[in-house]
């Protein structure tokens, strides 16, 4: 991401990884009382991940959400 910092993080989430599942899916509100719950099991399961695993995608998803609204908002 140094890299291309002027790069959305939404270009560097793996197409087929959790964290782009729940940003494409998901809204910033979703996503953040996704944080404030348990992790998902169906998504763990479906993504073999464990609880902190799931909350890194989460986490990633939002922090490209708040990028994306911010963007907007300039």
């Amino acid at each position: 991401m140094k890299t291309w910092p002027d790069a959305l993080p939404s270009a560097f989430l793996r197409d087929d990884g959790p964290a782009s599942h729940y940003y494409d899916v998901c809204t910033l509100r979703e996503l953040r009382s996704f944080l404030n719950g348990d992790p998902d099991l169906k998504i763990c399961d479906r993504f073999g991940l464990g609880p902190g695993e799931w909350r890194e995608a989460v986490e990633m998803a939002l922090m490209a959400r708040l990028a994306v609204q911010r963007r907007r908002a300039s």
